[in-house]
């Protein structure tokens, strides 16, 4: 969904106008999305905490990127509005960055707003943690369900025989 673009005084005013209470902001468009939707829903949807995903290219500036999370991080930290209030409202605000070499050229946000990931991109959580059909489901940008629906899915633990001895996979391609 495409947002007008504002000052940053502007676009805070839209996340404190906003009926949600926990704001991702992620530099990625097509992996970083699903990946941090799928932390959010099982942290926020348990704790009934209303969020939203936003990609940087969303910000005031529109370039996109972890250069615009950072500057956005700094002017929300300098004004104290990563976690405030409003008219009653609580709202947090958190970046989610790829390590990329940060750690190594000391480039790292150093706040609990700014969460890394362990390695240098979300796809490599992906492949390590994640099973292969949700795997599969980022790489296409798609849901979970979506993949199941199509007529050439995968099926998720279908056990398909693997030659004489059995212990079929836990995911195999059928036509």
């Amino acid at each position: 969904m495409s947002r007008p673009k504002h000052s940053y005084a502007g676009y805070v005013n839209t996340i404190r106008m906003s009926r949600y209470q926990v704001f991702v902001f992620v530099e990625g468009v097509d992996v970083d999305p699903y990946f941090y939707g799928e932390i959010c829903a099982r942290v926020c949807g348990k704790r009934g905490v209303g969020y939203q995903v936003r990609l940087a290219r969303e910000l005031p500036g529109g370039a996109g990127g972890k250069g615009a999370l950072v500057a956005f991080y700094r002017y929300a930290r300098s004004r104290a509005i990563l976690f405030s209030g409003f008219k009653g409202k609580r709202t947090a605000i958190a970046f989610c960055l790829d390590k990329d070499v940060d750690d190594l050229t000391g480039r790292r946000c150093r706040s609990p707003h700014v969460p890394y990931t362990t390695f240098y991109d979300v796809q490599n959580h992906l492949f390590k943690h994640c099973d292969f059909g949700r795997a599969v489901a980022s790489a296409a940008s798609i849901s979970r369900a979506e993949l199941l629906a199509h007529p050439h899915s995968l099926r998720i633990g279908a056990g398909a025989p693997r030659g004489a001895g059995g212990n079929g996979p836990r995911c195999a391609f059928y036509p």
